[in-house]
């Protein structure tokens, strides 16, 4: 009975979230800048007077373009601040009636993390979709990581950058979320996301916990050479660590404004 309680919850939660003109809206504009925010390299791939390959404007755009963070805000948006909307409107008394805090809480992040990681695997699938009309998605003369890998199985790569991607912005905006439990307001916890994010990029850079390093698929432990099973492991697994910390103290938070009735 409590277990199909949760997955009723779950799936509320889901197609919410999913089944939303937000949703579309954000992996729309996920997808544009993906593709798009330096424009010149944009335009020369549009206008074949360049020589990038769809690979080299999405390294580009996550390496050396600001606009990362707006991406990570935009996925964040999805659902990252739906606490707060059902804590201001007062729907979440109404959802309690039906289903246990713990439930409640455990779905929020659950929801959280998929559509993260959903909307960035599609934004990264459309943008490579589009480019691929102008530009091929790879070339045997980049010079990166991984290149047999990369050049045997550039659709692969790119999916499972976008999977990574997401994973980063999960835990990110799971964070956003933790916020949100001792401040409902959807700006603080969409805020906290972006500024999270940033932190990891700026900061802790050359570090295992390099948050552009796992997001390109490179090895933080040994910086220059070839990822190995132990580095995709980590790249998968840090983020996730921090979504389950993050979702275990959020869990702890709401149950406790349900003890003291500040609902």
């Amino acid at each position: 009975m409590k277990k199909n309680a949760f997955f009723r919850q779950l799936w509320m939660d889901l197609m919410r979230s999913v089944c939303s003109v937000r949703f579309v809206v954000s992996v729309l504009f996920f997808a544009i800048l993906l593709s798009a925010s330096e424009v010149t390299i944009f335009l020369s791939v549009v206008n074949g007077s360049g020589h990038y390959t769809v690979l080299d404007v999405i390294f580009f755009n996550i390496t050396m373009d600001k606009y990362k963070v707006i991406m990570v805000i935009l996925l964040s948006c999805i659902f990252a601040k739906s606490f707060c909307e059902d804590y201001n409107s007062s729907y979440l008394r109404c959802i309690l009636t039906r289903v246990d805090v713990t439930f409640y809480a455990q779905s929020k992040v659950v929801v959280n993390a998929i559509t993260n990681v959903l909307g960035s695997v599609l934004g990264f699938s459309v943008s490579t979709l589009f480019l691929s009309v102008f530009t091929p998605l790879v070339s045997e003369e980049m010079s990166v990581n991984n290149k047999e890998f990369v050049v045997e199985h550039p659709v692969l790569y790119i999916l499972l950058m976008g999977l990574v991607f997401g994973l980063v912005s999960a835990a990110c905006s799971t964070a956003g979320l933790l916020f949100s439990a001792f401040q409902p307001n959807a700006f603080v916890s969409i805020a906290i996301a972006g500024l999270m994010f940033f932190l990891v990029v700026s900061y802790a850079s050359g570090t295992i916990f390099d948050g552009l390093g796992v997001i390109l698929l490179e090895s933080t432990f040994t910086k220059g050479e070839d990822t190995t099973l132990l580095d995709m492991i980590w790249n998968v697994m840090y983020p996730s660590l921090v979504i389950y910390v993050c979702g275990l103290l959020f869990r702890k938070r709401l149950e406790w404004r349900v003890k003291n009735g500040n609902i």
